[in-house]
């Protein structure tokens, strides 16, 4: 069994635990704490695209594993950022580089979509 390093382990609970921090400040930017009255309707495709992009599905998935995906992304991103940054600096640039190039793809097809359609 591999041994896990204290230094992984720290890094990804502090990614972890900033993913939580701004996951509170993104919904309530978003206005899903008070409803859409005090968010931004622009705010929400840019936060949160996969959300978005689920409920275009046909058939679309619950609402309640929508709001969990909201929920979990941002811990996900810094738990994988935390995980690169007990590694090296060159590897938390290189995934920082690709979680943001994902993230901005997604913003770019629910754009793409809402657009045309």
């Amino acid at each position: 069994m591999a041994r896990v390093s204290r230094r992984l382990v720290a890094y990804s609970t502090i990614g972890t635990l900033l993913g939580v921090v701004v996951t509170l400040f993104a919904i309530r930017l978003a206005g899903h704490a008070d409803g859409a009255a005090l968010g931004h309707p622009v705010y929400l495709p840019l936060l949160y695209p996969y959300s978005i992009l689920m409920f275009l599905i046909p058939g679309s998935v619950a609402f309640a594993l929508i709001l969990a995906l909201c929920a979990c992304q941002f811990p996900i991103y810094g738990l994988i950022l935390g995980d690169a940054a007990a590694t090296s600096h060159k590897r938390l640039a290189w995934t920082a580089m690709w979680v943001g190039l994902i993230h901005s793809t997604a913003v770019a097809v629910y754009g793409l979509i809402a657009h045309f359609s």
